[in-house]
């Protein structure tokens, strides 16, 4: 007997040689077509991402241009109520840094800087060294300015105990406050 032979048959499948670049052809397009659409995809949501952003920016715009509306309309009532005070001022021959009713403290005459808490609407609870517990009662004037924050606010609103710095003119026990600031 004689032994097996190993024969293998090679097969052979005639190709055209355009086929094969028309199937390279669609291929190459595919990937095109696929790689275009994911690009596009990408692109439409950084689009998305920025006009989200935007509005929230937007809004944040918006409320702070109407706070500034504000502030003017504060500043513009400032001006008016300086102008009529400073008319009236011109009319008499009192001495301008007099801390009467209306009148405007001299940066000069103040003499009273200090940290404390606001009580009861017109009371300063502060301590200096060695004397711990001081109060003095706080006097407000029309020229009194009332700083909270970024914003100007009224003295009757500060709640009790809240944390401020004043400055003003001291006689004897009373304050004359030119500006109270909140800390």
């Amino acid at each position: 007997m004689d032994a097996p032979q190993d024969t293998k048959k090679v097969i052979t499948i005639p190709y055209d040689k355009r086929l094969i670049g028309l199937l390279v052809a669609v291929c190459v397009l595919s990937a095109a077509v696929t790689g275009f659409s994911i690009y596009k995809l990408q692109d439409d949501s950084k689009f998305q991402a920025i006009e989200i952003t935007e509005s929230t920016y937007q809004e944040d715009i918006d409320s702070l241009t109407n706070q500034l509306s504000g502030l003017q309309v504060e500043v513009d009532r400032l001006e008016i109520a300086l102008n009529s005070q400073s008319d009236e001022d011109s009319d008499s021959e009192e001495d301008p840094t007099s801390t009467q009713e209306g009148k405007f403290l001299a940066p000069a005459s103040l003499n009273f800087f200090e940290n404390g808490n606001f009580l009861n609407g017109d009371t300063l609870l502060y301590e200096e060294p060695g004397s711990p517990a001081l109060s003095v009662t706080l006097k407000f004037i029309k020229s009194s300015i009332c700083i909270d924050g970024f914003k100007v606010c009224t003295f009757s609103t500060l709640p009790h105990g809240q944390d401020v710095f004043v400055a003003g003119k001291k006689s004897g026990d009373v304050v004359t406050v030119a500006v109270m600031m909140t800390r």
